[in-house]
């Protein structure tokens, strides 16, 4: 074999790779963080300051689980507003979004849940100040 064919059959294995690597990345599922990326961009000092005024308090809400459930547990307090958002890192259709009304004790079954990694964004007004705590937790099951 002479060099005109080997350097034929390279370029067009090269080729052939390329092609099939650019079909099977156009077929991947790219799921946002959010579908308000920009927007949530243009808050995001706001949500620096919400943030900001979690951490400073002495009594904050908690997060736990146990065998058949997930718990965030609100302590006694001035706590209004409250929203939780679960969310999903590789399917954003399993996202949640939960608003918490005149309870202490908020309990989410795991049977609702997958079992896996899970960002926790939970937003709320202290004395008429907006709070944020976020997190990661991973759902046993």
């Amino acid at each position: 074999m002479n060099w005109g064919k080997g350097i034929t059959i390279v370029l067009i294995a090269f080729i052939g790779f390329i092609v099939s690597l650019g079909v099977i990345l156009m077929k991947q599922n790219v799921d946002l963080v959010a579908e308000d990326y920009y927007q949530q961009e243009i808050d995001y000092e706001t949500q620096i300051k919400a943030e900001s005024n979690a951490k400073k308090l002495d009594e904050k809400p908690t997060f736990s689980q146990d065998d058949n459930y997930f718990i965030v547990n609100i302590p006694d307090g001035k706590f209004t507003k409250i929203t939780l958002d679960l969310s999903r890192p590789n399917n954003s259709d399993k996202d949640m979004q939960f608003e918490i009304i005149g309870t202490k004790m908020f309990m989410i079954e795991k049977n609702d849940l997958e079992k896996g990694q899970y960002g926790i964004a939970l937003r709320y007004e202290f004395e008429g100040k907006p709070c944020q705590q976020k997190t990661t937790v991973f759902i046993q099951k």
